[in-house]
């Protein structure tokens, strides 16, 4: 049996989706933490257990009969670390077979993204757990741009600290896809880490030319520095505490650590994966 965590969010929800194409829902379940926000999924058949990565024994009593578990990390950035090590622990007591656990690319104690860390250490403990494991780095969502973009897609400025950097994004129903296809075959997938981002690494310029064509009218790049870039978030109302990880995206583009490219998406996916244009066109349309 598979069950899904963070089953009411944008990738798990997609996973399961593309897992009900291949699978009886019987054979599903989604961990949740409140039931009455999946009933759309209860009514397909899939069978809804309730934990919470903070509550321990919930993730233990969630996992129990379960044979892989597709491990969304979680959205919380509270304590995110001891989050993850409480749902590979509770996998080990419920003897859960193997854990899919959802990284990102250029995971590392010193990576830019003040994320990257939390994935990090959390890579090495599910490597030392004894569980069967497989761990898929994903690139920055191509949906996740139009965070990036502020009021450009109105104004048709685009003002970001991206000089120098590079992005090599893909779509969030790409990487649920594969999430869904290593869970389906994990003795295939055992003890491998894989690098799913997009097929090229675009300067900011060359994004802003996406974003144009998907939009329908132009959009410019605009250049602007870090320093700037905080102060806007700040004005915007974005609250103190959050501006640090913005920014901190920025900084790890500029690094270049988003900008890897792999041929492990298209490979596992078994055709070419979407195009940016393809994703944001509808969504920017809306």
């Amino acid at each position: 049996m598979i069950l899904v965590t963070g089953a009411t969010g944008h990738l798990g929800k997609l996973a399961i989706q593309f897992l009900l194409t291949k699978l009886p829902a019987s054979e599903l379940a989604a961990l949740v933490r409140d039931p009455a926000k999946a009933t759309d999924l209860q009514a397909l058949g899939v069978e809804l257990r309730a934990g919470d990565y903070f509550d321990y024994p919930s993730l233990v009593q969630a996992f129990a009969g379960i044979d892989t578990v597709l491990f969304v990390s979680s959205g919380s950035l509270e304590n995110r670390v001891q989050q993850h090590t409480n749902a590979i622990n509770a996998a080990r007591e419920s003897h859960v077979k193997h854990v899919v656990y959802t990284s990102m690319v250029n995971a590392a104690e010193d990576m830019k993204f003040l994320t990257g860390s939390d994935h990090y250490h959390t890579e090495n403990y599910l490597k030392q757990s004894g569980l069967g494991y497989t761990i898929l780095r994903n690139a920055f969502y191509h949906e996740a741009l139009l965070g990036l973009l502020g009021g450009a897609a109105s104004s048709g400025q685009w003002y970001y600290p991206g000089q120098g950097a590079t992005l090599s994004p893909a779509a969030r129903a790409d990487l649920a896809e594969v999430l869904a296809l290593v869970g389906l075959d994990p003795a295939t997938h055992q003890g491998q880490t894989y690098n799913l981002t997009g097929t090229r690494a675009y300067t900011f310029p060359e994004l802003a030319t996406e974003l144009s064509q998907a939009a329908g009218q132009p959009i410019a790049y605009v250049p602007i520095s870090l320093e700037d870039f905080r102060s806007a978030l700040l004005g915007a109302g974005v609250p103190a505490p959050f501006v640090p990880l913005v920014v901190s995206v920025a900084e790890a583009q500029q690094a270049g650590q988003m900008g890897l490219v792999d041929e492990a998406l298209p490979r596992l996916l078994g055709r070419t994966p979407q195009p940016l244009v393809a994703t944001l066109g509808p969504l920017l349309s809306a």
